[in-house]
């Protein structure tokens, strides 16, 4: 299997052997690229910030949500990403 771009070789830093979501330190995190896949696992966005994870989970680090209103619209973040403007 050869290597590209988006490869890693080294210990990808999963929470433990039977839990493959990346641990804060992983270099899996901001490493992967867009393959088209909208959600991970679990379910949540991808990617979870500006760049993709390497592997099934995207790492979602801390998670918050912020609404404001501005000239008459309430935007919503949410991880640093607008998902709703009402």
């Amino acid at each position: 299997m050869s290597q590209d771009a988006n490869s890693i070789s080294s210990n990808p830093l999963f929470i433990s052997t039977t839990d493959y979501h990346l641990q804060s330190t992983s270099p899996a995190i901001n490493a992967g690229m867009n393959t088209g896949i909208t959600t991970d696992f679990d379910g949540n966005i991808r990617p979870a910030n500006i760049l993709y994870d390497i592997g099934a989970y995207e790492y979602q680090g801390i998670i918050y949500a912020l609404g404001y209103r501005m000239f008459n619209n309430t935007f919503v973040f949410y991880n640093g990403k607008i998902i709703g403007i009402f």
